[in-house]
């Protein structure tokens, strides 16, 4: 792996150790009702998100393969999808904002503006990725994660307002260094080209409806616990759902630092690039997953302990959702296939089964007067990860006996030569 994908990801490590200190402060400074409420802004922001309608992973796969010209056009019609977008959005927020009766309504605004800059954040991490400006893309994640904790400096004051401001503002800056110090990324005309507008959606809609199928799980759950549990009950859960987004942070790396010159390959007909690429994949996340196991088992505990008493009992639902988290890790790593060949109905099958299951039991439960605790709802989120990646996997293995350059060993070609 060469220099600028090591530090690509090391800079999200760090990242990673940034968010870690503003959640402990976070959790320092709340109780778990006003977790609960963190927890309720960050499911308004993760809603938002899925409002692409495929826009992000669609142009994502169409930069990889743009010219500058294309690329200009592309971004130009992004930005208009984004101003559209805002000013629906907000304006049904002003609305929505009424029906939370325990979330105040700038709780609510505030869960959909991070959620827009999200979106925007996202778009140009991807034209960062595609066009390989990973120099400007780790300094940009490293100031933007640093300046995001000058809001906790009123934590003692203001808690809730310091730290729901803290995890907002730290979108809005990436986006406004990325705009001051890479003039090519802005937006040249805000333009709503319905003609390119359907390619993207083309392209990326069936693989945005996997990974919509996958957030609309997390979603039934949160909103299960809020209402039947309670706030403070779903505070219970916020170490377990902040492990989740942390882990998932290097492999989603790895899989975009891999899949552009995955996709060359394919394009060039660069068979032994695609093995060797999907071999470095399958074997960096194996590995992340085994460090991340041992991290849990023999690490966490103590620290927990030491650093926040008060959340110890919380560390089993992390227990208890880190297998099935593991295994889609592993399982879901060669899917990448799907990507390069655009072959999406087997994600929309994978992740439709894990959001079935998932809403066939928060739905039928009630019918029969069961009430689900949190132990059950994180056993019921570790199983659909299990089986959704599966049932990945099981598709992987049917395409690549079609296109058997993607099929891979353990050792590399050079290895197994000798």
């Amino acid at each position: 792996m060469r220099g600028r994908q090591v530090a690509f990801l090391t800079v999200n490590v760090v990242a990673n150790m940034i968010t870690l200190v503003r959640s402990y402060v976070t959790m320092q400074a709340l109780d778990h009702r006003s977790l609960g409420i963190i927890t309720v802004m960050q499911t308004l922001t993760m809603l938002v998100s899925l409002a692409h309608l495929g826009l992000l992973n669609g142009g994502y796969r169409l930069l990889c393969s743009a010219d500058d010209a294309q690329a200009r056009r592309i971004n130009d019609t992004a930005y208009g999808f984004f101003i559209v977008l805002t000013i629906v959005t907000m304006a049904a927020g002003g609305v929505a904002g009424n029906g939370f009766a325990e979330i105040a309504t700038w709780v609510v605004l505030m869960g959909i503006g991070a959620g827009l800059l999200m979106l925007v954040r996202n778009w140009m991490n991807n034209q960062m990725i595609a066009e390989q400006r990973l120099d400007l893309l780790n300094r940009v994640t490293i100031w933007s994660a640093i300046l995001s904790l000058l809001p906790l400096v009123a934590v003692r004051s203001a808690p809730l307002e310091a730290c729901i401001l803290s995890i907002s503002i730290q979108p809005a800056i990436f986006i406004l260094v990325v705009l001051t110090k890479a003039p090519s990324l802005r937006p040249r005309r805000l333009s709503f080209d319905v003609s390119l507008l359907r390619t993207i959606f083309g392209t990326g809609f069936l693989i945005f409806l996997s990974g919509m199928m996958l957030q609309l799980s997390g979603q039934m759950e949160r909103w299960y616990v809020t209402r039947y549990l309670g706030l403070e009950a779903l505070g219970h859960l916020y170490l377990a759902l902040l492990a989740v987004n942390l882990f998932a942070v290097v492999p989603n790396a790895l899989q975009w630092l891999h899949l552009p010159r995955i996709i060359q390959g394919w394009d060039t007909g660069e068979g032994a690039v695609i093995t060797e690429r999907m071999r470095l994949l399958f074997l960096s996340n194996a590995g992340y997953c085994l460090a991340t196991l041992m991290a849990v088992l023999l690490l966490v505990r103590p620290v927990i302990e030491r650093w926040l008493p008060a959340y110890t009992g919380d560390l089993l639902y992390v227990y208890l959702i880190l297998p099935g988290l593991i295994l889609y890790t592993l399982f879901s790593a060669p899917a990448v296939i799907f990507s390069v060949l655009i072959r999406y109905r087997l994600y929309y099958a994978a992740f439709g089964a894990g959001t079935l299951a998932t809403g066939l039991a928060f739905a039928a439960t009630p019918l029969f007067g069961v009430r689900l605790g949190l132990v059950e709802v994180m056993v019921l989120k570790s199983a659909t990860y299990t089986l959704t990646g599966a049932i990945l996997l099981a598709g992987f293995w049917a395409l690549s006996r079609k296109f058997p350059a993607f099929r891979f060993g353990l050792a590399s070609s050079a290895a197994r030569e000798e």
